[in-house]
């Protein structure tokens, strides 16, 4: 059952589960923990909330791995008040179940939260370790506390001999850029022992507005940070430039490789090449349908970096394709910016110049332009306003005919 889990067959896990209890096994603690992990990513919470029924039913006493898998199931389905209950009811606590509770609140934003329960476990003498700085320096970006980030960053090696990892120095690179200071972000990438590290460019480039992309982009090109094999993929509805091109902002041309589905990608491009792929980038990933399912096998089984690039919602702001779905599957998410066309502040939203409606256009500059929320809001109240004018218009010239 577990080996079903940890290879992305979660549906095969939960039904191994059943046919064993209608065949009068009784499942041990080791099952249960299976059934929470297999319920977490599929984030089902109602079979979640029934598994740990039976598990209380059936008089298990919990263990660290089953106890973390609980935590962690309750979380990853957003029910975070249940996955702090389990934990307050953990008599002996640990640094793992510690970690769960602070990484936890860290998925979801909850940037109060996780530095509380992070001192309230220095106060009970725990030692932090990799895991639980992660969260606080990610919670530190998403909170803009940019001095307390540089506190807990300065602290790991400080106080508790913890060397960063490429991901600390990426959360610390998020945390400068979200607060604006890309100069700074940029000295630290370059002045750190992470600075071949893809992530952290990566997470300097999503820092970036889109004038600076290019800047940093040719710096990397220059440095001497490792090369990986990289495969492009867009959706073939898209053919502004060429089938098989995608233009950067600044002018740069990629080949890509055009796909109506994602699930063709392995046999087009043949499993030995495959094989040899480091990072799997997806352009233009709202269209299709297919992402999640071929990002969680990708990364969770093939051990690919799969990095999606699309948009989450329509220029109405509606949820568009499924580009929301593998957000829970991220090892983290950043939302680009551009600038505002009309202050030049930044533009967090599209606004559609034409009078088209379909969800689906697929347009440059000519249809679309960036916008603030303020420019945003005011440009849908003159639009709706000049549509009425032009409906009471057509109203009356009917009246004359």
């Amino acid at each position: 059952m577990e080996g079903y889990v940890q290879i992305g067959l979660e549906e095969v896990g939960l039904s191994m589960f059943h046919k064993m209890r209608k065949n009068g096994l009784i499942p041990d603690h080791y099952s249960f923990a299976s059934v929470f992990r297999a319920c977490a990513s599929l984030a089902i919470l109602e079979q979640g909330r029934q598994a740990h029924a039976l598990w209380i039913k059936c008089q298990i006493s919990g263990n660290l791995v089953v106890n973390s898998a609980l935590m962690d199931m309750y979380f990853k389905c957003s029910s975070l008040s249940e996955g702090h209950i389990v934990f307050e009811k953990f008599l002996d606590r640990h640094i793992v179940t510690w970690s769960a509770l602070i990484s936890g609140y860290g998925q979801h934003g909850r940037v109060v939260e996780v530095i509380e329960s992070f001192h309230r476990m220095l106060d009970e003498g725990f030692r932090p370790n990799h895991v639980t700085f992660l969260a606080v320096l990610s919670a530190c970006s998403h909170g803009g506390l940019v001095n307390k980030g540089w506190e807990y960053f300065t602290s790991m090696t400080r106080d508790y001999g913890i060397q960063p990892k490429g991901k600390h120095y990426a959360a610390m690179v998020d945390l400068l850029g979200r607060a604006g200071r890309l100069a700074d972000a940029y000295e630290f990438v370059v002045n750190s022992p992470c600075k071949e590290h893809p992530v952290v460019w990566g997470a300097l480039l999503g820092a970036c507005l889109w004038d600076n992309v290019a800047e940093i982009r040719s710096v990397m090109n220059e440095s001497g940070m490792r090369k990986e094999s990289v495969a492009v993929i867009k959706s073939d509805k898209d053919t502004r430039y060429a089938l098989d091109l995608i233009v950067t902002h600044d002018g740069e041309k990629l080949p890509c490789w055009p796909l109506a589905n994602l699930s063709s990608f392995r046999q087009k491009l043949g499993s030995e090449a495959y094989d040899k792929l480091d990072v799997i980038g997806i352009d233009e990933a709202q269209f299709f349908e297919d992402l999640y399912d071929f990002c969680r096998e990708a990364a969770d089984l093939d051990g690919k970096t799969v990095i999606v690039a699309g948009l989450d919602g329509d220029y109405l702001r509606r949820s568009f394709g499924s580009v929301l779905q593998v957000i829970p599957l991220a090892d983290s998410v950043t939302k680009l910016n551009a600038r505002c066309e009309l202050c030049g502040r930044q533009a967090f939203f599209t606004l559609r110049k034409t009078e088209e409606t379909e969800t689906e256009l697929i347009a440059g500059a000519e249809v679309y332009m960036p916008v603030c929320r303020k420019h945003y809001v005011s440009g849908q109240v003159v639009k709706e306003a000049a549509k009425t004018v032009l409906e009471s218009q057509r109203v009356q010239c009917g009246a004359v005919v």
